[in-house]
């Protein structure tokens, strides 16, 4: 079964201007349905698929009686075969990702025998001349609902008034979801359930009044941002639930059935990404590190022995904190973003992941992210507690071994933040004599080690140290970024830092890392995929690399050392990188049988790799973004 790659319908449901009955049509087009807009329309881009007779049919006013079936989430393979050549098929974002138009009500019949045997969540709607006569569905099984008295036990609580309102929407927020959650698969409501109860209980820590005011502001930022994450991916992926008339997404060009099956497929990348990396536990495994106290070497002075530290160490299972999963949603505003409780994509990636500019890949560096600010916890001290900052610089002016690597690998790390104060203003090496405010200058820099070491762990463990595919990635996405050409240098010094990791033992490493980076470059602008920004980061390298991006990049040296040496694992990165469930074969994609476009029901197991490989068209497609997301959220194997 194939898509129809030309391009989108558009399904539109309507109150009619005539009878004032609600209405539904196929038009060809976003434009026509807008000319005929009023207040109760509704859209959503369906898409057609080839060996049913609507396949050349761009508008269909459902003619005389008919019956309008909505029904998933489910793989079209699952259900096709049980429908003649003479149905009407289209697919779509939703959670009721199928819509059939039985030719007759003996099919019809056949059809609801073989969806209440299989239990398919669905909704079908008796039509005359597309006017809705009648409404059915067949709901889904009740889930648990001992969700209810945790939260009710939340709502009773007394908070802090900066908290009070932001825990008043959570509650029914969180109410609302779980019990619509009935509508996805059974491992993602009970997931979303784990989810909610490790929420619930993190804002009961909350209410207490002894906090300081900036303890209760930290608490209201992450309230705040769990509402905003948790209120879009509601919107976004029960719109079009039953029953489907009632419901609305704010995702608007998606506003009747929602993006309930795009929502399951990027919940199954960070369920990928919580399988193997997350549950790697690499914060756990380098606080372990403190236990390391005998032979301390100087990391400065030295390039540490070929150790595989982390892959090395062994945890105890019984003792570690579960995982909670990242709520995912999808954000126009946000784009790609992480926080510590949610994960977010652009909303254009809906219709245009299939092409570098918003491929799905992007959502790597976003959980390096994740997993970086946990280390950066332990290493950074608290800038409110001056007992840290003293520590700090006791570390730092000692002369004597630290007490462990770990205290050695920190001690490296905060001597990076001078350096890079250094760095900015051309001094070049630190001066022994100059005096610093340790705490302003570790405030200063936080966000660019941040940046700095994400982008090394991210070149490391999910491009396998592939230059020419970590540059193209990352410089294709910042292509659509808005208003970044300040940003550029910045940019470029993080790219060349991250393949520095390549080159840390040769002297002059700075030099053939940016040599790497700018052979990537000009390839990427020679095959007019990289976006605007790649004249200007050539212009950079080749003028301002001697003195000025040099002493940037060497300034960060220490950091790429860190990660190279420290956090990445190259036990671990297999474990990320393999895909089980490739072949061999001319004309495959790495190994893949699948075929671009077309609806199969074959498993994989990486999602990672699986976007590596797919998602490189020259132009955004909307069927082709539709394909891949299908295959992401049925084919991948939980």
């Amino acid at each position: 079964m194939k898509i129809i790659l030309e391009h989108e319908n558009i399904l539109l449901l309507q109150n009619s201007n005539k009878t004032k009955s609600p209405t539904v049509k196929i038009v060809p087009s976003q434009n026509e349905a807008i000319a005929n807009w009023n207040a109760s329309s509704r859209i959503s881009p369906v898409f057609k698929i080839e060996g049913f007779s609507n396949h050349h049919l761009d508008r269909y006013d459902f003619p005389g009686e008919k019956y309008l079936l909505f029904l998933g989430p489910i793989h079209p393979e699952q259900i096709l075969s049980y429908c003649s050549s003479k149905s009407h098929i289209w697919i779509s974002h939703g959670l009721y990702n199928l819509l059939i138009v039985p030719p007759d009500k003996s099919e019809l019949n056949k059809l609801l025998g073989v969806i209440k045997k299989k239990k398919i969540p669905c909704e079908y709607w008796k039509l005359q001349s597309g006017v809705i006569k009648s409404i059915r569905n067949h709901g889904n099984t009740p889930h648990s609902t001992e969700w209810r008295n945790s939260l009710s036990e939340l709502a009773r609580r007394s908070f802090p008034v900066e908290l009070r309102e932001t825990i008043r929407e959570y509650c029914p927020l969180m109410a609302s979801t779980l019990s619509r959650s009935v509508s996805l698969p059974d491992y993602i409501s009970s997931e979303f359930n784990g989810t909610s109860n490790s929420l619930t209980e993190l804002f009961k820590s909350f209410s207490s009044t002894s906090n300081s005011v900036e303890v209760t502001y930290r608490n209201l930022s992450e309230v705040l941002t769990v509402n905003a994450g948790l209120s879009r991916y509601s919107s976004q992926t029960f719109a079009g639930t039953s029953p489907i008339i009632h419901t609305e997404c704010h995702f608007w060009s998606n506003s009747l059935l929602g993006i309930g099956t795009t929502s399951i497929a990027l919940r199954n990348i960070r369920a990928f990404l919580d399988k193997t990396l997350g549950k790697s536990r690499l914060p756990e495994r380098f606080e372990k590190l403190k236990n390391v106290n005998k032979d301390i070497p100087d990391l400065s002075k030295i390039f540490p022995p070929n150790t595989d530290y982390l892959g090395n160490i062994k945890l105890d299972d019984t003792n570690l904190k579960p995982i909670v999963p990242l709520i995912t949603y999808f954000s126009a505003r946000d784009g790609y973003r992480s926080t510590q409780t949610t994960i977010s994509a652009p909303l254009a990636a809906v219709s245009s992941c299939n092409c570098p500019r918003w491929s799905l890949m992007t959502l790597t560096h976003e959980f390096s992210h994740v997993i970086m600010r946990a280390i950066l916890a332990d290493i950074y001290p608290d800038l409110s507690n001056d007992n840290e900052i003293e520590e700090c610089k006791s570390l730092m002016e000692s002369n004597k071994p630290r007490s462990s690597l770990f205290h050695e690998i920190k001690h490296l790390c905060l001597f990076s933040a001078i350096k890079m104060e250094d760095a900015d203003s051309f001094s070049g090496p630190s001066n022994n004599e100059k005096e610093y405010d340790i705490k302003d200058v570790l405030q200063r820099k936080r966000h660019d080690i941040d940046e700095t070491m994400v982008h090394v762990f991210d070149f490391l463990y999910f491009y396998g140290k592939d230059v020419d595919r970590y540059v193209s990635g990352i410089w294709a996405s910042w292509g659509v970024i808005p208003n970044v050409s300040t940003r550029v240098p910045e940019y470029v010094v993080r790219t060349i830092c991250a393949v520095l990791s390549r080159h840390l033992q040769r002297s002059k490493g700075e030099d053939f890392a940016k040599e790497d980076v700018k052979k990537s470059l000009m390839k990427l602008k020679k095959s007019k995929l990289g976006g605007r920004y790649i004249q200007e980061a050539l212009n950079l390298i080749e003028s301002r690399w001697d003195p000025e991006l040099f002493y940037l990049v060497r300034a960060r040296r220490q950091l790429v050392k860190i990660v190279t040496s420290f956090i990445f694992s190259n036990q671990i990165a297999t474990d990320i990188r393999s895909e089980l469930k490739i072949s061999g074969g001319a004309g495959r994609k790495k190994g893949y049988t699948l075929k671009q476009g077309v609806l199969e029901l074959k498993p994989i197991d990486n999602p990672i790799m699986f976007i590596e490989s797919f998602a490189n068209s020259a132009q955004p497609s909307a069927a082709i973004s539709a394909w891949l997301f299908y295959v992401l959220a049925f084919c991948l194997e939980d």
